[in-house]
């Protein structure tokens, strides 16, 4: 849980920080730019909230005011969202 913070030593036998492997920011680009080409593929009130929440930092109540949704139909869209990202990325492979 603490790995990453700086806040233990893991000891000489571990991986060097992402920051250090010059492929791991490459990866994680790449990862970024797949997950938000598939998030364009969502139905508008899906991408929304996942743009609102995810990139944009919104919480779930100031979503619901801000589409005029309950927060419980908010937190529906974020799960069929997440659901529907999941199904074509283990697609994907």
């Amino acid at each position: 849980m603490l790995e990453g913070t700086g806040l233990i030593d893991p000891g000489p036998d571990a991986p060097a920080p992402a920051a250090q492997m010059p492929y791991a920011r490459l990866e994680m680009r790449q990862q970024r730019e797949r997950l938000l080409a598939l998030m364009r593929q969502l139905p508008e009130p899906q991408r929304q909230v996942l743009e609102w929440h995810y990139l944009q930092g919104h919480p779930f109540d100031a979503l619901a005011a801000r589409a005029g949704l309950s927060k419980g139909r908010i937190s529906q869209l974020h799960r069929a969202a997440l659901d529907a990202l999941r199904r074509r990325l283990e697609e994907d492979g």
